[in-house]
């Protein structure tokens, strides 16, 4: 009886093991149809081509704040320089 149990339950282990792989694998195989471009190039060349094709999107552009100049005292008490931008002795 037991011997019995053990062999139906890695009977259905199995079969459910086996269905959720092909249910994977269904979904995956879209994804890997639409993508018309090798990820694993690393070539800016390569990629500006496939952006002209319109397989991949250029970068945006991406507006940055002015900057503000405050200075170039460094303002601790565990640093005896004035004026040392880039180390603080």
């Amino acid at each position: 009886m037991k011997k019995t149990l053990f062999t139906l339950t890695i009977l259905l282990f199995v079969t459910l093991v086996l269905i959720i792989g092909r249910a994977v694998s269904k979904q995956d195989k879209p994804l890997r149809e639409k993508s018309k471009f090798d990820t694993r190039i690393d070539n800016i060349f390569y990629w500006i081509e496939m952006a002209r094709k319109g397989y991949t999107p250029f970068n945006p552009v991406v507006e940055v704040k002015r900057a503000i100049y405050t200075g170039s005292r460094i303002h601790a008490r565990s640093v005896l320089t004035e004026d040392a931008p880039d180390i603080p002795v």
